[in-house]
């Protein structure tokens, strides 16, 4: 079966890519914080919590991509 020529910008994995991000920023030394499994049975530290509302306050954080990366790869990729 062909399918459109733009939909190859979706043939990648969304979640292999945070994970291999995620590797790669723990492997630069930086700390992550992981908030995409589980509900905690304790309350978010103040600093995940001042983080969370720095990057809402950030309108160039806001949009219905995960990271400004990508808008470049489909732009790039869907022409």
């Amino acid at each position: 079966m062909r399918f459109a020529s733009r939909l190859k910008a979706l043939s990648r994995n969304v979640f292999a890519d945070i994970d291999q991000a995620k590797a790669e920023a723990i492997s630069a030394g930086k700390t992550v914080i992981d908030l995409s499994l589980g509900s905690s049975d304790w309350p978010a530290p103040d600093a995940a919590i001042a983080a969370i509302e720095k990057s809402l306050r950030d309108p160039t954080t806001h949009g219905y991509l995960l990271h400004p990366a990508w808008n470049t790869y489909f732009s790039e990729s869907c022409g």
